[in-house]
């Protein structure tokens, strides 16, 4: 059974997920740049460097390689969900063996859990729904400043428009361009700077609020729908889940 941590980038799902990955029906992606055990959040030195700016954060890494993302995370590079899950997401799925894995995955996504339950209608999904401001905010500290320039050989990105612009943006602003730079370089040609900060912040919160507005209105039994810490609820829920 897959159990999605559904959530606006900013919202603490990530956090959520390890505290998840603690119990037993859980699988934790045990690994030196994740930490060996979910609650390894302090760490010397790792590879991820979404977690240098937000520590919380963990790859989906097993011992036979990475399990793929959920099509938010790879829609500027194939926008179309389902030709994503049906060419790439199940043959990566397969090729690492997940479904070899005998406990519940926890997989983290900003996919909202409407788009979640069309392609994984036998999944449950804690939806987390946050005041819109506070996660704004917390975006632009944290995940306005993850790197920009992925590449997702494993799905041939490199080759898509977006893929081609990405590296466009590398070639003008080096390549530890950030998330922030691309939207900056979409919008003015430049890097980001701080004097782009209310603008870019009026753009994520207006995104962030029209989100978490769809995510308020889901009703369906596959779904719980709580704060980042309403652990009393999660585990009444999870006894019949």
């Amino acid at each position: 059974m897959i159990l999605f941590v559904s959530f606006e980038p900013g919202a603490f799902g990530h956090r959520l997920a390890r505290t998840l990955c603690t119990l037993p029906r859980f699988y934790w992606y045990s690994d030196a740049r994740n930490g060996k055990n979910p609650w390894n959040v302090h760490f010397d030195n790792t590879e991820i460097l979404q977690r240098s700016i937000s520590p919380y954060h963990f790859d989906r890494i097993t011992p036979n390689g990475m399990l793929p993302p959920t099509h938010d995370y790879v829609r500027d590079f194939i926008p179309d969900a389902r030709e994503y899950y049906a060419e790439h997401f199940l043959p990566q799925w397969i090729k690492v063996k997940a479904q070899e894995i005998k406990q519940d995955i926890v997989y983290c996504s900003h996919s909202l859990p409407q788009d979640l339950l069309e392609h994984f209608p036998e999944s449950k999904i804690i939806n987390i729904v946050l005041p819109p401001d506070g996660v704004a905010l917390r975006f632009m500290n944290t995940s306005a400043k993850f790197p920009g320039w992925l590449k997702h050989d494993w799905m041939g990105g490199r080759d898509t428009e977006h893929g081609k612009r990405l590296k466009i943006i590398g070639g003008e602003l080096g390549k530890k361009f950030t998330v922030r730079d691309i939207w900056a370089w979409e919008n003015y040609g430049t890097e980001y700077y701080s004097d782009y900060y209310m603008e870019y912040y009026d753009w994520i919160y207006k995104n962030i609020q029209a989100n978490t507005a769809e995510r308020s209105r889901i009703t369906d039994e596959r779904v719980l729908t709580v704060n980042s810490r309403d652990y009393r609820r999660i585990k009444e829920w999870m006894k019949v889940n």
